[in-house]
């Protein structure tokens, strides 16, 4: 499967909010998400519009998602708490 991309404004790849952003990530996919841990540089805002989507789409699923370090602040955004309920 060929991964659909933003169109580029002027040669140059434009910035997403989250939540357009996962409007680009396919069944199946391969997300690696990486952050300081803790609640703090990290895509707390992506992974909850991900949340969101799938909760109102059923889309993406069956996602592979890789962290190298811990995400979330352990109370408002937990990615394997979410897996849980929603995955």
């Amino acid at each position: 499967m060929k991964p659909v991309k933003p169109p580029r404004i002027n040669g140059r790849v434009p910035v997403l909010s989250a939540q357009e952003a996962v409007n680009y990530i396919p069944d199946e996919a391969t997300l690696c998400v990486l952050g300081a841990g803790g609640g703090i540089l990290e895509a707390t805002t992506l992974i909850t519009a991900l949340a969101d989507k799938y909760k109102q789409t059923q889309t993406p699923r069956n996602l592979s998602i890789i962290s190298p370090t811990g995400l979330g602040d352990r109370a408002t955004v937990v990615l394997v708490r979410w897996r849980k309920k929603v995955w």
